[in-house]
């Protein structure tokens, strides 16, 4: 009786007609002693906070969300944490869900990948069974770590293929949180796969995919440790049913989906990895990332520019010196005996033209040498690229912050000792261009403070 008098004020104080009050929430959860309200209160902000940052289309403090999850967690009594290995091989701990509607359907879960949870799976299953689709519009906010997205286009056929459409059938707790068992049922739809793209995505960044659309992911990580907060949403779009596409010759395969897994060692190891490289310093890292990958695609469209117009120049020259070579064998003669001499039947004429040209184009190579050109941009794309997995290695490793800073310093270094060619402004905008439809770096400069509050 006593909690639900809580429970009651906790409502009360909470909440107001916009919603969640935060600061009173925040009151409240130094105020009560009760360990779920505590975790309620974590939860509900940090909830809030990814919403908001979902609406707005605007990236939430990944170091602020994450100790408010840790906590609403961690603070639980031992075995009141719902989490479970589903068949792609990551730990599932559902955070949110929301099923009054169907029309505002939204469920949102901690992913967790690590190199410890492939003993609950079979690994012939997840690799055979790892394209799928959702049926609803999904969204995942890398936290640590590193994740590989790849997407497919998947289309049914009439033809025998070697994959089908597999429907997945649960049990009968299917209004549960976490599904204890399920199967894959083979629908005896052929498809034939493609690959349309390979994404990789680092923390403060996110990506989205469609309800319907097919795609699988899995850690890229050094260490084998990333996390995700994966959410799905019916108003942002969504689709009757979700498939797996898997080896037509199998008639049914039970999903790998190991239950009630202890998550202390690898939420513990999760915030030591999150809380060991700043927020700030991410950032700076991340916009770092941004600059170089635009001047290493810059420098390749640069090469691609010079290394076409070597061709222009290099087979008109070469094509006209034949033709002069050729010259002196034709009956210029019968020509201007036939039909008298005019200045374009003078072979004298078209042999002084056509070298005006061949001296033309090759004055060209000799003094502007685009060959020489495309050759010095590929070399420093190719460099700058190097520079990009530099950083993307500090990124993805547990590095002690004294290694971590002397690496940086390093990168900084090398990046300043590349040799400066300059790179035309529209060769650059398209590297920038290319670069941001990637969406997988943060807000220009956003490692600077008043920036990103």
């Amino acid at each position: 009786m006593f909690f639900f008098h809580r429970f009651q004020i906790f409502r009360e104080n909470t909440f107001d007609f916009q919603g969640i009050n935060e600061n009173q929430l925040k009151i409240f959860q130094k105020a009560t002693k009760n360990l779920y309200l505590k975790s309620v209160c974590n939860r509900l902000i940090a909830i809030s906070k990814i919403q908001n940052a979902k609406e707005q289309n605007i990236q939430f403090d990944i170091k602020e969300v994450w100790n408010l999850l840790y906590l609403s967690i961690s603070n639980l009594p031992d075995g009141s944490i719902i989490s479970s290995v589903g068949s792609q091989g990551f730990l599932s701990i559902p955070l949110y869900r929301y099923l009054k509607d169907m029309a505002e359907f939204e469920f949102i879960r901690l992913h967790i990948w690590d190199d410890s949870l492939n003993q609950h799976i079979s690994t012939d299953n997840r690799k055979k069974f790892s394209i799928h689709s959702h049926a609803f519009h999904a969204r995942s906010w890398i936290l640590a770590g590193s994740i590989l997205n790849e997407r497919y286009s998947v289309n049914t056929t009439s033809h025998k293929k070697e994959n089908s459409l597999f429907e997945i059938k649960y049990n009968k707790t299917v209004r549960k949180v976490n599904k204890h068992t399920s199967n894959a049922v083979n629908t005896k739809t052929n498809v034939e796969i493609k690959k349309i793209s390979k994404e990789q995505y680092f923390p403060f960044s996110s990506y989205e995919i469609n309800a319907g659309d097919y795609h699988k992911s899995r850690t890229l990580s050094e260490d084998g440790l990333s996390a995700s907060i994966f959410s799905f949403t019916a108003k942002d779009g969504n689709v009757p049913k979700s498939f797996v596409v898997g080896p037509s010759e199998i008639e049914n395969s039970k999903i790998n989906r190991k239950t009630q897994i202890d998550p202390t060692y690898l939420l513990e190891k999760l915030d030591s990895k999150i809380n060991n490289l700043g927020a700030s310093q991410r950032l700076m890292i991340l916009d770092w990332m941004r600059k170089v990958h635009q001047l290493e695609y810059a420098h390749r469209y640069e090469s691609i520019k010079w290394s076409n117009r070597h061709l222009w120049i290099g087979y008109p020259a070469f094509i006209i010196s034949l033709l002069i070579a050729f010259s002196f064998r034709f009956p210029w003669d019968t020509i201007t005996h036939d039909f008298g001499i005019h200045w374009y039947t003078n072979h004298g004429f078209y042999i002084a033209f056509l070298t005006s040209f061949v001296a033309l184009f090759t004055g060209y190579q000799t003094f502007v040498r685009p060959n020489e050109k495309a050759v010095v941009h590929k070399n420093t794309g190719q460099h700058h690229e190097k520079v990009r997995h530099q950083l993307e290695y500090i990124l993805t490793s547990e590095l002690d912050k004294k290694t971590r800073n002397k690496k940086l310093e390093l990168i900084r270094k090398e990046w300043e000792s590349i040799d400066s060619i300059n790179v035309s402004y529209k060769k650059f905008k398209e590297g920038k261009d290319m670069v941001k439809s990637f969406k997988k770096y943060p807000e220009e400069l956003g490692f600077i403070k008043d920036r990103i509050k």
